[in-house]
């Protein structure tokens, strides 16, 4: 999985925390064939998100949900383009309890694009920033969920993440239809 043109995932391949980008922050997502362009995690085939900037998605948008569980959802994001200068920001909050026992979850991440685009280049700074904690209690024998379908066999199964994630994104226009972009990126998971 790629983000920006820079690895994502974890070093074990199969590794995707997608709960680290706020999912207002994503502008696109696209699935690629195998390419040893992408390397050798990538023998079946590459995911590569985009994410927004404030030349793509001007404007604001907000949302709050419950759930039916106890969980609450809210997101903010916005992006405004002045001239040569554009910047985005988004922020989401989910809290929830869970369907099962002993099953709270929360995280909060944010996404800041600033940039600089003219007609012959430009320049994005990016930053990521995620704090979650996720609980998602194992399987249960069938004959414990028999007794309560909100049943646990084991806990505490959680995942705590501290993401943090800054990339400079230079280009140059090649042509009216074609840029050429470089991606140079510093992130920590704790």
């Amino acid at each position: 999985v790629y983000l920006d043109g820079g690895r994502f995932n974890q070093p074990f391949g199969d590794t995707v925390q997608f709960d680290l980008i706020p999912q207002a922050a994503i502008h696109g997502l696209s699935l690629l064939d195998a390419s040893p362009i992408y390397g050798l995690n990538a023998l079946g085939g590459a995911i590569s998100l985009s994410t927004k900037t404030g030349v793509s998605d001007p404007g604001l948008e907000a949302g709050i949900s419950r759930s039916r569980f106890g969980g609450t959802e809210a997101s903010m994001a916005g992006g405004l383009a002045r001239g040569d200068f554009n910047m985005f920001a988004a922020v989401q909050y989910n809290r929830d309890k869970g369907w099962r026992a002993f099953s709270p979850s929360r995280l909060v991440n944010g996404y800041l694009d600033i940039g600089l685009d003219t007609e012959g280049g430009g320049l994005h700074i990016k930053a990521i920033g995620a704090k979650t904690t996720l609980t998602g209690n194992g399987v249960a024998p069938v004959e414990l969920l028999a007794a309560s379908h909100r049943a646990i066999f084991t806990a505490p199964d959680i995942s705590k993440n501290r993401y943090g994630r800054i990339s400079l994104h230079p280009w140059v226009a090649l042509s009216q239809h074609s840029r050429l972009e470089g991606t140079l990126y510093a992130q920590t998971l704790k």
